[in-house]
């Protein structure tokens, strides 16, 4: 019985793990980020993103009143959120095999 509460809680640490490093991949790629939105690279990968991921019709553009709240910038978020997701999943795989 001892290994299945081990195994369990192994599970639990890694997930722990990888949802930890999630954020944190996630807020200082967003901060680092926020303000490339204009950045030629940048935005045309959060365009593609939008436009093959999301089915948005986008185009980069900063409002004068400064929100960020459009289609665009809803594009730039799941597109960090897909670039930490693999960032953590590397991180995660490396340690493993690190730890080994």
């Amino acid at each position: 019985m001892t290994s299945l509460t081990s195994g369990a809680r192994g599970t639990s640490l890694s997930l722990r793990r990888f949802a930890t490093r999630l954020a944190g991949t996630y807020a200082i790629l967003y901060a680092l980020t926020t303000g490339l939105a204009l950045f030629a690279p940048w935005a045309r990968l959060i365009t593609w993103v939008g436009q093959e991921f999301l089915a948005l019709g986008l185009t980069p553009n900063l409002p004068a009143n400064g929100v960020l709240d459009s289609a665009y910038h809803f594009a730039q978020a799941w597109t960090v959120l897909l670039i930490a997701f693999v960032g953590a999943a590397l991180w995660t795989l490396l340690d493993r095999r690190a730890a080994r």
